[in-house]
């Protein structure tokens, strides 16, 4: 599936620990798997609902903004 520039297998690491290649998304990455992906998408989820819990809402979700260090987390 499609997703702005990168699809909801490719992650962006802000650390600088890991990079992926550059395939043409302009952004450096590396895929995960959907099993990886199905569990960062259930955390985020749960983020939002907390902060709409708390009458916040995010107003710029996209793959760019999701950052995840060389430990997982």
């Amino acid at each position: 599936e499609y997703v702005g520039n990168c699809t909801l297998h490719h992650v962006i690491y802000g650390t600088g620990y890991l990079t992926g290649t550059n395939d043409g998304f302009n952004c450096d990455h590396e895929f995960l798997n959907t099993a990886q992906a199905l569990s960062y998408s259930c955390d985020i989820v749960a983020g939002l609902i907390f902060l709409h819990s708390q009458l916040i809402v995010h107003l710029d979700l996209k793959p760019a903004n999701i950052f995840i260090t060389e430990h997982n987390v």
